[in-house]
């Protein structure tokens, strides 16, 4: 039944309907300053380079091949980091080892740049579950806000960093971002 991913959905996918891909690796990814928009927000560009690896059990054919994205972040002057679903590689943040990533590098580039009270109570996990919601909102359409762009605050200014950062915990906050 599950032929097209080797017996594996979970672990494989065949999205080109050719040979299951098994693996990502990050071989590199770096944050660097682009500089100050006009609306005085910093803006920096995260470059990366990655490998896929796809296998095919039956055969035992193995192959890989590296490919490269740059994706853009700003940080605002009033405290937000924020990530626009509409750009060309944002898709990149679904791929886990990726997505994972892009997160620690988003976080550690503003603890580096802003002090670590900036996103203070927020982790990787939770600004990729938030970036990963609000693109997954974005490519379904979403009406509610502009799903299109992720904002992620501290937990002392955005109130929706707690529903991302311990979800159940907070239903209350995820009832009242929905409704």
């Amino acid at each position: 039944m599950f032929a097209y991913c080797n017996n594996n959905p979970i672990r494989s996918v065949d999205s080109a309907g050719t040979l299951p891909i098994n693996s990502y690796y990050v071989d590199f990814l770096e944050a660097n300053l682009v500089g100050k928009a006009a609306d005085g927000s910093t803006v920096y560009v995260i470059n990366s380079t990655y490998t896929v690896v796809t296998s095919d059990t039956m055969s035992g054919f193995i192959s890989s091949y590296s490919d490269s994205f740059s994706i853009t972040f700003t940080v605002s002057t009033d405290g937000f980091i924020q990530f626009d679903n509409n750009q060309a590689s944002a898709g990149m943040i679904l791929i886990a080892p990726i997505g994972k990533a892009i997160a620690n590098e988003i976080l550690d580039t503003i603890n580096t740049d802003f002090g670590e009270d900036f996103l203070f109570g927020r982790t990787a996990n939770g600004l990729l579950f938030e970036m990963v919601t609000h693109y997954t909102a974005n490519m379904l359409g979403a009406k509610v806000g502009p799903s299109h762009l992720t904002d992620m605050g501290s937990i002392s200014i955005d109130k929706n960093a707690l529903a991302f950062e311990s979800p159940l915990k907070h239903p209350d906050l995820w009832i009242e971002m929905l409704f």
